[in-house]
């Protein structure tokens, strides 16, 4: 069975690997072992179960792509499998079915291969979490909910941006990322500089950052992703709607990281009292009449792979991490 494909770009792009066995116990165990000694960086890509001869013994085969060049596969954590053994289709069912995954598993493929002589069926139950070929490993989102008041800030290096008026952080975050893959982030942010004395202005900015370690403290170990496309920065007059599209940013995952977390910061610097609003989903009207304002972050993963081979807008690399410093 075919769980991704690897585009070939050198000797090392594909390995292969072959176990054999008699007995669905002793079988599970050996391709779960030849699984868990592949070398590091690599994905399972193909898991094929093959009938016996006279001898009854089976065999499977582990296709393997180097990740850099894999689009799909068992890209989150390498699969596991499950053996059974039976001599005929009713037997063999209730074989499969002590079989299948626990509740709370996720579930792959099944398959099923005969003896030569029709007097032994063996079946293997796959399980883990295949990465779509579309590129997209995982996704996240996050957004504000309530009715946000942004005060002014002085911060050096800016503030979080708050999903709800208990000040709780706009956050998503991605677990078990692969170095060498890429995170994608996109946001937005349409806000409203609130009433205050005519002629007043006020610097507003938007910029996204990120830490691989799995901490959510800020500052802590985070990062801001270097010239993304569209960093919001605006002066504007009391009254006055901040507008933007969406924005996005492509940034290589590091060697070690674990965990993505995403966040969105802002500095806001107003010539006296002006706020910045942002009405969330939960909020029905805007109590003074504004059109409808927001703020949304999303996350995801990206396979190398389809990044390179696609005509994806940013080249890969083009955006970079730098510490946050004044």
């Amino acid at each position: 069975m075919r769980y991704g494909s690897v585009t070939v770009s050198g000797a090392n792009s594909l390995i292969s690997r072959v176990v054999q066995s008699a007995m669905p116990t002793d079988l599970a165990a050996r391709v779960n072992a030849a699984i868990a000694a592949l070398p590091a960086g690599y994905v399972v890509v193909g898991l094929t179960l093959a009938g016996a001869g006279q001898g009854h013994t089976f065999t499977v085969e582990i296709e393997a792509g180097l990740l850099a060049d894999v689009s799909g596969g068992f890209q989150a954590a390498a699969p596991q499998v499950t053996c059974f053994l039976a001599s005929e289709a009713e037997a063999l069912l209730l074989a499969r079915i002590q079989a299948s995954p626990a509740i709370g598993q996720v579930f792959a493929d099944t398959q099923v291969a005969g003896a030569s002589d029709g007097t032994r069926f063996m079946g293997m139950v796959v399980r883990g979490i295949v990465a779509p070929d579309s590129g997209i490993v995982q996704y996240g989102f996050d957004e504000v909910i309530e009715l946000v008041q942004l005060p002014s800030t002085q911060a050096a290096i800016g503030v979080e941006l708050p999903r709800n008026g208990a000040a709780d952080p706009l956050r998503v975050v991605l677990p078990g990322v692969r170095p060498g893959n890429y995170l994608r982030v996109m946001w937005t942010a349409v806000g409203q500089f609130t009433p205050g004395a005519p002629g007043l202005s006020g610097d507003f900015g938007v910029y996204p950052i990120v830490t691989f370690d799995g901490s959510t403290a800020f500052p802590g170990t985070f990062s801001f992703i270097d010239n993304t496309q569209g960093t919001l920065q605006y002066k504007a007059e009391t009254g006055s709607k901040i507008r933007a599209a969406a924005r996005h940013g492509l940034v290589a995952i590091p060697a070690g990281a674990t965990t993505a977390t995403v966040e969105l910061l802002y500095n806001f610097i107003p010539d006296g009292d002006l706020e910045v609003r942002f009405v969330g989903r939960g909020v029905a009207v805007d109590p003074e009449g504004f059109p409808a304002t927001g703020a949304s972050l999303e996350a995801s993963e990206i396979t190398r792979a389809s990044v390179a081979a696609s005509a994806y807008p940013l080249a890969p690399g083009f955006n970079s991490l730098l510490p946050l410093v004044p």
